[in-house]
């Protein structure tokens, strides 16, 4: 695709992800399917579902291990949830459009991308949930990785709740290094903008300090729970 044919495509994923947003008819038959699947195949154990606020701006921050993991954090609430993806998934118009119509919505990778942050910033000041996943992109490595730093300014910019949630059990390192079984997804409590104080050196990465140790927390007691050598 040549640049300014990719820059055109996106812009447009970007505005419809603004103007028009998920589109029901499309989103609710395709998640129930997901869903069935998801139940049938990974048998997830969900924790914490109830600490997801049922309206108001949320953004549910996870660690990543799978592609997998967007279809599992989804089952813990019935709120539609937004996430974005590779610009490179957007290549193809009709797939690009089923993304959109799903709510899932591009970013350049490697840059600073001015319009993903502020289509994010439009689904939460519309009072919508926003998945997110702070490390960037799927790790390998057997601990949660290190997250990058937006998801904290933008928490604050929006006045956004924050939803810690660890997944265990959807990466093959996972499964073959430390002998995970299942998958199980776990919730903390939200982290409130008016718990943070603004006063603070830096309040945006003092609300994603804490964050992610709960996201740390919760990852820990997720593989407790997915390695059946560790059950009582």
């Amino acid at each position: 695709m040549s640049g300014a044919g990719e820059l055109t495509r996106l812009d447009a994923a970007y505005r419809r992800t603004i103007d028009v947003g998920i589109r029901p008819w499309v989103y609710w038959p395709v998640r129930i399917v997901f869903s069935a699947l998801v139940r049938l195949v990974l048998r997830p154990v969900r924790f914490g579902g109830e600490k997801i606020p049922a309206d108001g701006p949320v953004i549910v921050a996870a660690n990543h291990r799978s592609w997998l993991d967007p279809f599992v954090i989804a089952l813990l609430s019935r709120r539609k949830m937004y996430f974005m993806a590779k610009s490179e998934l957007f290549e193809n118009r009709l797939f690009g459009w089923l993304l959109g119509a799903l709510g899932v919505f591009p970013v350049r990778r490697g840059s600073a991308d001015r319009q993903m942050i502020t289509t994010a910033l439009a689904i939460l000041r519309r009072g919508d949930c926003l998945m997110m996943f702070p490390e960037g992109t799927r790790t390998r490595a057997l601990h949660p990785g290190t997250p990058l730093r937006g998801i904290g300014k933008l928490a604050l910019r929006s006045q956004a709740a924050v939803v810690p949630v660890a997944v265990a059990g959807t990466g093959a390192s996972e499964r073959r290094e430390l002998g995970v079984k299942r998958v199980v997804v776990r919730a903390a409590a939200p982290t409130t903008c008016d718990s943070i104080d603004l006063d603070a050196h830096r309040p945006d990465q003092v609300l994603l300090d804490r964050v992610w140790a709960d996201v740390e927390r919760q990852w820990l007691a997720a593989c407790s729970i997915a390695r059946p050598s560790l059950q009582a």
